[in-house]
């Protein structure tokens, strides 16, 4: 049995006494007219031999169906009920109504006040997920689409957790993140003998084989780090060997051990495996708090495996995050592999505030760092950061010839632009 036809059960005899109560005392129904014989959610017998009869009957039905179900809606709206009782009612006569008609159903729940009205609806979207997403991709519903494509994500996630993979381009990044992270969650609660847990768990991993794999990976190790237990991750690395499986317990390993202290952490990092330290580095350094005293061993670990992927992810472009960016990585050891994270920095916190980062830049000592920093400005310049007033004056403070050199290229590079 469907979870449509699980929810359709506990309703129709709610519904039924709704309409019939509505019906009893409602003017909107004229004198010519009467209510279907057949109440909603009655079993109708299978097709005879004389189908193109039943068909007619059946489409009779269904409009009769419909016109009772909209019309006791509106009916609803002048009944003197109690919240609780109305809102009962109101979710009744959606789940019945959202399998005839969803679309007709989810404008009704969306025109109220009460968000939850929509769950009423429910039954219609698992009834046919495909046709659900169809009016959630198009739009069907306004501005007020986003809610619903929402609830359609929530639900689907839990009810048919493959599909969800089928509508990731159909969707922000945002809404990306947080439908592979329902799926995670899905994942991490099933049993472990369930035989969908695997093939969750195989699509999940496929994600980082995408140009945004990167950023979903980080949003399903968020979602499942802390629903497994140490022994349940362990198990997982011992089994899985594939690349994109074993990015995505790094990405896993590096929150769990982040988040179970300070002790369990520098166990981890001192045994995690060859294959797994770079996206375990790129994953701590997205979680950590620049302060912390584990950035820098991360920092350490992503430029030894090469991953300065690291220092350039979508969070450094918070505002609130650039100056401390920065700041955090003027503090880096003057080390020549560590200097090229000082350049990255400044160049990415000149977006927040290109001034103050170029009198940053002008205020350090001469030096490798001062050097590096005052090419990254050329670099934003050119990128749109901002506008260099004096391109001379910050071209001069650099006293490497060879990036002295680079420095006035990028500039004349921009002039002929």
């Amino acid at each position: 049995m469907t979870s449509s036809a699980k929810i359709l059960l506990g309703t129709s005899h709610l519904t039924a006494i709704a309409i019939g109560l509505v019906f009893s005392q409602a003017d909107f129904i004229s004198q010519e007219e009467e209510p279907p014989t057949i109440p909603p959610g009655t079993n109708r017998p299978a097709p005879s031999d004389q189908e193109h009869r039943d068909d007619h009957k059946d489409s009779s039905y269904r409009n009769d169906a419909l016109r009772t179900h909209a019309a006791a809606w509106e009916s609803l709206k002048d009944r003197s009920l109690p919240k609780k009782e109305r809102l009962g009612v109101q979710s009744a006569l959606l789940a019945e109504w959202s399998l005839m008609d969803l679309k007709a159903a989810v404008e009704a729940a969306l025109a109220e006040a009460d968000d939850d009205l929509l769950d009423g609806c429910e039954p219609g979207i698992l009834n046919d997920p495909a046709m659900a997403w169809e009016l959630a991709r198009s739009g069907a519903f306004g501005w007020e689409t986003a809610v619903f494509r929402e609830k359609w994500i929530s639900l689907v996630s839990k009810e048919d957790p493959i599909r969800i993979f089928e509508i990731l381009d159909d969707v922000s990044l945002a809404e990306r993140g947080r439908a592979v992270s329902a799926v995670g969650i899905t994942w991490a609660e099933l049993d472990a003998k369930a035989s969908l847990k695997g093939e969750i768990w195989t699509r999940l991993a496929e994600l980082g084989d995408r140009t945004d794999g990167g950023a979903l990976r980080f949003e399903v190790a968020s979602a499942i780090y802390h629903r497994i237990t140490t022994e349940e991750l362990e198990s997982l690395i011992s089994r899985n060997s594939s690349h994109q499986a074993t990015q995505l317990l790094a990405a896993t390993q590096a929150l769990h051990a982040l988040y179970a202290g300070e002790e369990e952490f520098s166990e981890v990092l001192a045994k995690i495996p060859a294959a797994m330290r770079g996206e375990f580095a790129v994953t701590g350094l997205r979680a950590l708090n620049l302060e912390s005293e584990h950035a820098l061993p991360m920092a350490k670990i992503a430029l030894q495996e090469g991953r300065l992927d690291a220092f350039s992810e979508s969070h450094y472009h918070d505002p609130s995050l650039e100056d401390n960016f920065a700041l955090w990585a003027l503090g880096l050891p003057d080390d020549p592999g560590l200097i090229r994270v000082f350049q990255m920095a400044v160049e990415q916190s000149s977006w927040a505030d290109f001034g103050k980062i170029v009198e940053l830049v002008k205020s350090l000592p001469e030096g490798r760092k001062r050097d590096h920093g005052a090419v990254a400005l050329v670099v934003a310049t050119n990128s749109g950061a901002g506008e260099l007033k004096n391109p001379d004056a910050i071209i001069s403070l650099i006293k490497d010839p060879l990036i002295k050199a680079t420095a006035l290229a990028a500039w004349n590079a921009k002039e002929e632009e």
